[in-house]
């Protein structure tokens, strides 16, 4: 997974043209992956501000409007490729077209389990579930994705972060963000309202205690 980390100040400040010129940089971008049969999905996300999160406190969901982590440098969208291993995965995120624009950075993660289908129909939310790193081991973080659904991330030691210095790639052993707290899994459903799709994020027991929802932009 290509987790692609965003200025979003400075993507707001874009012209409508300049967003445009940026999205419209993927295409030959996917297209590339496409030829190549190491693409699998892709999707970019609204703005943060928009995102609402749902936390589990003593046995009820609280919502709060916002994302996860309050910041200019948030995330923006992402990526999902097949590679052999990680040194062509990291060939693949330096010629990402988000690192030419308002790309602050890609963060590269292990996917345990494949992507499936979004169906059509309603607007698609991405559910990004965060979580402690240091509260459980990584099979019952795995065995709880799955049970909810969704598809989970290696932990975040094994990330490499890729970015742009002088136009070349720069990479860093780790997480873009540091810290315990970390996405770790994510499902893709079709709802026709924020509100809607809240309500398929589940009950938050277990090990999932915190649920990022964002719309994916179309």
């Amino acid at each position: 997974m290509f987790k692609i980390c965003i200025d979003e100040q400075a993507a707001m400040a874009r012209s409508p043209a300049e967003a445009a010129a940026g999205v419209a940089a993927h295409t030959p971008y996917i297209d590339q992956l496409r030829r190549n049969a190491r693409y699998v999905a892709s999707e970019r996300l609204a703005p943060a501000a928009s995102a609402r999160v749902l936390r589990g406190a003593t046995g009820k969901v609280v919502a709060t409007q916002g994302p996860y982590a309050e910041s200019r440098e948030q995330f923006g969208g992402f990526y999902i490729v097949d590679a052999e291993h990680l040194d062509e995965a990291i060939e693949l995120a330096a010629h990402n077209p988000a690192l030419g624009t308002v790309g602050v950075a890609i963060e590269i993660r292990p996917v345990v389990g494949r992507v499936p289908a979004s169906a059509a129909g309603a607007t698609s939310y991405l559910l990004a579930a965060h979580r402690d790193e240091a509260a459980g081991d990584d099979d019952a973080w795995c065995a709880a994705v799955r049970e909810w659904g969704g598809i989970a991330l290696a932990p975040s030691s094994s990330a490499t972060t890729v970015r742009l210095r002088d136009g070349k790639p720069v990479l860093a052993d780790g997480p873009f963000a540091p810290g315990h707290e970390q996405l770790g899994g994510y499902r893709v459903v079709e709802a026709h309202d924020l509100d809607a799709a809240a309500g398929l994020a589940g009950t938050l027991t277990g090990a999932i205690r915190t649920i990022e929802v964002r719309a994916i932009r179309s």
